[in-house]
């Protein structure tokens, strides 16, 4: 059989199909002997096509498996280092020449070259249980180890969420009806493995409170704003309720937060109020 063919039949097949049905690539290679002239290899690359091509006149290559003549040799080599049915670098086919319905004896051996077996998935980063106030942003995170690809899939109280299927939950604006019990699975072609069983509480907000308005001798005002710890809040001021006008931000913290607007021109009445951002 010519290497034209080889390159039909063994190498253009099997990049038409991304390696073997198990998923195994495969590399052809060239080896070109001729001694009378470095140019013949580019011109051997040309006439066959292959992707790869050595130049050996010397011959050192082609005797590693076998006597040193002009017949064409040919040979399969496993270099999976994790085959499961072979070792690496094993020799699996070796044979000068080819018989007519040679291709497919060739392709029985070079698939019969399997893959490492699947590892189940196991999870390594759990996801953890939070909680947070109404209106917060809520992200779960998992993680697994295992033969690709490992799918995910979250629950929440033990019933799959819809379209939540990567590493990944993100929950916008939290209410009340997401508190509950999450997990998640995860799944590849040898098994699956479940998450610890994680819970979201979710407060209701803390309102904010303004009080102990009093009035400045230079006609300002100075109150309290309580609220949530960490939440930022603006402060607002109207003289009839209906056009609201922004003083500052405040950020609420344990202890009451004290604000004095010295520029009130709330004239004999004014309003406050918190906003919360």
């Amino acid at each position: 059989m010519l290497s034209p063919v080889v390159e039909r039949e063994i190498n253009e097949y099997y990049k038409a199909r991304n390696g073997t049905p198990a998923g195994v690539p495969v590399v052809v290679v060239g080896v070109n002997t001729d001694q009378t002239s470095q140019s013949n290899t580019d011109n051997f690359i040309r006439s066959v096509g292959f992707d790869l091509v050595l130049d050996d006149p010397t011959w050192k290559s082609y005797a590693q498996f076998g006597p040193g003549n002009s017949a064409s040799r040919y040979v399969i080599i496993n270099g999976l280092a994790d085959s499961s049915s072979h070792k690496q670098w094993e020799v699996l086919f070796n044979q000068v020449y080819f018989q007519p319905r040679q291709p497919e004896i060739v392709r029985a051996v070079i698939e019969s070259v399997k893959p490492a077996a699947p590892t189940p998935p196991k999870i390594i980063v759990q996801p953890q249980s939070q909680t947070v106030t109404a209106g917060a942003m809520v992200t779960f995170s998992a993680s697994a180890d295992g033969t690709t690809p490992i799918s995910y899939q979250w629950h929440k109280g033990g019933v799959p969420i819809a379209g939540a299927t990567s590493p990944t939950l993100a929950l916008s604006k939290v209410s009340l009806s997401d508190a509950g019990e999450y997990s998640v699975v995860v799944r590849n072609a040898a098994g699956s493995e479940a998450s610890q069983v994680i819970n979201l509480k979710v407060l209701e907000p803390v309102r904010a409170m303004l009080s102990g308005l009093r009035r400045l001798e230079n006609g300002g005002a100075e109150f309290v704003l309580t609220g949530e710890p960490g939440r930022n809040y603006h402060i607002e001021f109207s003289s009839d309720l209906i056009s609201w006008r922004r003083l500052a931000q405040l950020t609420a913290t344990d202890a009451k937060v004290v604000y004095r607007d010295n520029d009130s021109t709330a004239g004999p009445q004014g309003f406050y109020r918190a906003v919360t951002e």
